[in-house]
């Protein structure tokens, strides 16, 4: 963001901000993805992953 701030081209600020919703929106699939997965992972194996968490030991 501070590269705005150096920016005296309106168009080239244009391009940038472009960029960055570009790569926000990217960003924000990547982390939905990822949710979703461990919901799903957390779904399927509750108990499992409850029980890892409280105790401190993984239980293979």
């Amino acid at each position: 963001m501070p590269m705005l701030n150096n920016v005296t081209d309106e168009r080239e600020r244009a391009q940038i901000i472009k960029y960055l919703n570009l790569s926000a929106a990217e960003l924000d699939n990547i982390i939905r993805e990822i949710t979703q997965k461990s919901t799903q992972i957390i779904e399927k194996y509750p108990t499992h992953l409850t029980e890892a968490g409280t105790s401190g030991q993984h239980q293979d």
